[in-house]
Formats: structure tokens, C-alpha cells, sequence
């Protein structure tokens, strides 16, 4: 019995010491069990006290190395973290699960800039940061600081128990792209995300959308097509449901869209399109979260879900540099033949276009006394004094006739070899029809 008890001993020390199990403890252990060997009295008092071993030091381990099998031995290495942002999926405390202000997450983005690198993150209220060393097992943060904004009691409650957790040199593991972080009873579980920066410069489209666990019928014919932009300097999303196109200026936290103030065309439409533009402007005005995962992009809010795929053919060539400042030629005059061009204000591979009735794309020598800007990432028609004449979208008419090319390439060059082969003379007055 005295060597019964040394084998089983040796076999618990992992317990202790948190260390990865024996590969053959409970090979032998259930070796007796299948074979239904008789134990003595004192046997199965030792049995009772392994059980007992195993949930005050080692249940935790059991759980994290034996029950997980799915996701298989922790493969992460320090240098895996860099670069990478994680939002959390899971808290448990004392073993019961830890319900987070409502509306929160806790986000963290180990970052590498220069020669510096550091953690940032945050709990729903302030933003935090801090250098970081992260050894084989643990998170050894420096001084954190952060914002100071006020927010609700319950999530600067939330905020200086993140901050406490994390200085207290939490454990880390990391199995493919899932971080556990552990600080006493505390774990904290997370999913890798997206890097906000991978949403620039793409375009997406809708392929479903789900209200309160239903889908949501979008008006026949029409689909949402979401643009992450950036034009000369500026960062925004555009956006369109089939009727109007809208855009705002855009932060992208490490799971929220936080847009600023909406802006968009006002042409006409259907009740049934100005309604489904108005769902769909109150949704973006609630901050939705976000995820991507290689080309699918996911938004939610409340009950309401949007899953896009990227539309773009060729991954690989996918920009991401700022927008070019669309092609816009001019002339000189204020007139022209008086014959008249009904369309479509729109931006073609970066020229400037009237979409005629007709369904042909015209380039269009703009009289020089009309300008162009960007206004929330929507092109404008502008007058000398700055007012907005009409806006991406728009349906306009305005003076002029058939330019011929020499008298184009005159004025203004010759046009890129994307641009329409149909060119305009434009002349005023240049109107938005309604």
C-alpha cells in the first residue's frame, strides 16, 4: 500500500505545481477502473483523496488540458501575439461566469511601433496602454496609462478591475487564434480579431440580413453596399441600400464602427426605399460591432445582424492607399449648345460621369466656375461660392452638347484610358432634378 501511495503522489505533484500531467497518471488509473480490480478500504480512501487533490489543485488544469482536446495542446509563442487585436468571448470568476456591463467587451491590441512595443485596450469606458513583456507564461505590464472621459459608475467599476487584473501578471496561452488570460480565479477568454486597418480601402455587399432571429426582406431588387474609404487624409464609410448614398466619418475601435455625423444625396424614391435607407442609417448610427473573417464581414446591433462579402474579384490587388481625387476636366466658358444632358451624377473608375437616361456613361468638360469636394466620402458639384449644386447620386441636368475629342484634348488633355469614350461639352445651368 506504501508504494500505492508514492505512485500516486508522484503522480499529483503537476497539481501543485501547475505543470502539464504525467502522460501515463491517468493511463494507469483507468487501467484499474476498466479492470474492476478489487480495492481495499484504504484504497479507495486514497482514490477519494486523489479526487479531492485533483479539484482543489488541479480541476483547473484538468479542465484547460484534458476537456479542451478539441482545440488540442497550447501552440502560442511570445512573438505570435505582436500585431494581433483579441476581443473577449468569455469571463469566469470563482468559477461562475462574470457578466460584463451590457454593451461591453473587453478588447486588447498587442502593438509594434518602432522600436516600442506595448498593449492597449480597453474595458468600454477609457482606453488604456502600457508597455508589455510577455515571457513563456505570463503578461508583465509596465505603467498603464490611459483616457479619463466620464462614463456610467458600473463601467468605471469595469474599467479599474480590467486594470487590476492585468497588473497583476496574468498567465497567457494561446491556442491558434484563442487567448486565455488567468490571474487567480479569474480567466478571461478571447477571440482573435480582424486588425481595423484591414477594412480599408474594401467594398462589400450584402448577402443576408436577420431582425430579432428572422431574415429581413430587402425592397426587390435592391442590396446594402458598404465602402471603407480613405480620401486625402480623411477615413469614412459609404454606404447605399438602393435608393440614396450616405457617408460619415468613421473610427473602427477593435469591435465598432463609431461613426460620426451622416450625410447623403436626397433624390427621390419609393416610401418603401426611403424607409429601408432610414433602417438602415438609425442601424449605423448605434455603433455596430464588427467582425471579419478573410473576405466576410459581419455588423450587429441589438437584434439586428448584416453579413456582407467583399466584392472585389482579386483579393491580392486590393488597395490601400487613399482614394485618387476622381478625374475632373474644365474649360473655360460658362456655355455651350444649348441641347441639354439628363443623368446620373457618378464616379466611374475615378472619373467624374454623368450616367445618361440612355444607360451610357459620358465624360463630361465641366465649365470652370464648378468644382468638385468630398464631403463624408460622397462626391459634390459645388459653385464658386461653395454651395452644393448636386451630389453623388443625384440626378441632374445641365447646358452643353457632343464634344468632339480634339476640342476635349484642347481643354483639358487627354482623358485617362478608364474614362467614358463619350464626352460633353458641359455648359450652365446645372440643376439636381428632384
Amino acid at each position: 500500500m506504501d508504494d500505492l501511495e508514492e505512485r500516486l503522489r508522484d503522480d499529483l505533484r503537476w497539481s501543485a505545481s501547475r505543470e502539464e500531467p504525467p502522460v501515463d497518471a491517468w493511463d494507469r488509473i483507468t487501467d484499474r477502473v476498466q479492470r474492476g480490480e478489487r480495492r481495499s478500504t484504504a484504497s479507495r480512501a486514497l482514490i477519494g483523496t486523489l479526487v479531492l487533490a485533483i479539484t482543489a489543485g488541479g480541476l483547473f488544469w484538468l479542465w484547460r488540458g484534458f476537456v479542451a482536446t478539441d482545440e488540442g495542446p497550447p501552440t502560442g509563442q511570445p512573438e505570435d501575439l505582436w500585431g494581433r487585436t483579441f476581443v473577449s468571448t468569455r469571463v469566469i470568476e470563482d468559477g461562475e461566469p462574470r457578466t460584463l456591463v451590457e454593451g461591453t467587451r473587453i478588447h486588447l491590441t498587442f502593438f509594434v511601433e518602432r522600436e516600442r512595443r506595448g498593449l492597449r485596450g480597453g474595458g468600454g469606458c477609457n482606453n488604456f496602454g502600457a508597455g508589455v513583456e510577455i515571457t513563456a507564461d505570463r503578461l508583465r505590464l509596465g505603467e498603464i496609462e490611459g483616457t479619463d472621459q466620464g462614463c456610467a459608475q458600473e463601467l468605471h467599476t469595469q474599467d479599474e478591475w480590467l486594470t487590476a487584473f492585468l497588473r497583476s501578471d496574468p498567465r497567457w496561452e494561446l491556442r491558434g487564434d484563442r487567448l486565455t488570460l488567468t490571474s487567480g480565479e479569474t480567466i478571461i477568454e478571447f477571440q482573435s480579431q480582424a486588425d481595423p486597418e484591414d477594412l480599408w480601402g474594401r467594398e462589400f455587399v450584402s448577402t443576408r440580413v436577420i431582425e430579432a432571429g428572422e431574415p429581413r426582406t430587402l425592397v426587390p431588387r435592391t442590396r446594402i453596399e458598404l465602402t471603407f474609404f480613405e480620401e486625402r487624409g480623411g477615413r469614412g464609410v459609404r454606404w447605399s441600400a438602393g435608393c440614396n448614398i450616405f457617408g460619415a466619418g468613421v473610427v473602427i475601435t477593435a469591435d465598432h464602427l463609431v461613426l460620426g455625423e451622416i450625410g447623403g444625396t436626397q433624390k427621390g424614391g419609393s416610401p418603401e426605399c426611403q424607409a429601408q435607407d432610414d433602417w438602415l442609417a438609425e442601424f449605423f448610427r448605434s455603433d455596430p460591432r464588427w467582425e471579419l473573417r478573410d473576405d466576410r464581414l459581419t455588423l450587429s446591433s441589438d437584434e439586428t445582424i448584416i453579413e456582407l462579402v467583399e466584392t472585389r474579384a482579386d483579393k491580392s490587388e486590393r488597395p490601400r492607399s487613399p482614394r485618387p481625387t476622381p478625374y475632373f476636366p474644365t474649360h473655360p466658358g460658362v456655355g455651350g449648345p444649348d441641347v441639354g444632358l439628363q443623368g446620373v451624377l457618378a464616379v466611374r473608375d475615378d472619373c467624374v460621369v454623368i450616367a445618361s437616361d440612355a444607360g451610357v456613361d459620358i465624360l463630361v468638360l465641366w465649365p470652370e466656375v464648378v468644382g468638385i469636394e468630398v464631403e463624408n466620402g460622397v462626391i459634390q458639384l459645388v459653385d464658386e461660392d461653395g454651395r452644393v449644386i448636386a451630389s453623388e447620386g443625384d440626378r441632374v441636368s445641365m447646358g452643353g452638347g457632343e464634344a468632339q475629342p480634339q476640342v476635349f484634348r484642347e481643354y483639358a488633355g487627354r482623358p485617362p484610358p478608364a474614362c467614358p469614350d463619350e464626352l460633353w461639352w458641359g455648359g450652365l445651368p446645372i440643376e439636381r432634378l428632384e
